[in-house]
């Protein structure tokens, strides 16, 4: 019996680690109670601007500027990094198996079992193979040309990846 594979074809972009960056941060407890947090500074410290001008301390505007730098560098972190590792830039060839996910790009080869993998998240915009908390392997919908291969990614990770694994 043949079992179910599947290759994609990808090009990476920095958006796309832009993307992960954002997507990790942003979907964690954490993230989300830091966000919180920091909103909710921004508009006591707005009013109280507005309604005790006379009283006004600039320390009640830290969190919210913690917030806007670390954007700023989930920003730029991932476009330096991209510009100074190629094989970030380069092609890459995704094909995933009973084995796992194998990833071959012209300057580096990478297998990861499906057990290793500790989450599988599909998102609006990509696939998220997590082998790290926040290192992921992508593979952006964009790449799914074949009008077919959307619903067969999801069929596969469904296959192969544990319910604990699977997000999204």
């Amino acid at each position: 019996m043949d079992t179910p594979t599947m290759t994609v074809d990808v090009t990476p972009t920095v958006a796309d680690y832009q993307y992960l960056q954002y997507w990790t941060f942003f979907s964690t407890l954490t993230g989300k109670a830091f966000v919180g947090i920091a909103g909710f500074n921004l508009v006591v410290a707005l009013y109280a601007a507005v309604a005790f001008p006379e009283v006004l301390s600039l320390g009640i505007f830290f969190l919210p500027l913690v917030l806007v730098v670390m954007l700023v560098f989930m920003y730029i972190g991932p476009k330096r990094t991209f510009g100074a590792m190629a094989p970030m830039r380069e092609a890459r060839t995704y094909q995933l198996s009973e084995q796992g996910l194998h990833v071959q790009g012209s300057t580096f080869s990478s297998q990861t079992t499906w057990a290793l993998l500790r989450n599988v998240v599909e998102t609006k915009q990509a696939f998220f193979f997590f082998i790290a908390p926040q290192q992921a392997y992508i593979i952006p919908k964009r790449s799914l040309v074949n009008p077919t291969a959307l619903a067969e990614l999801r069929k596969l990770i469904a296959i192969y990846a544990s319910a604990a694994q699977r997000r999204g």
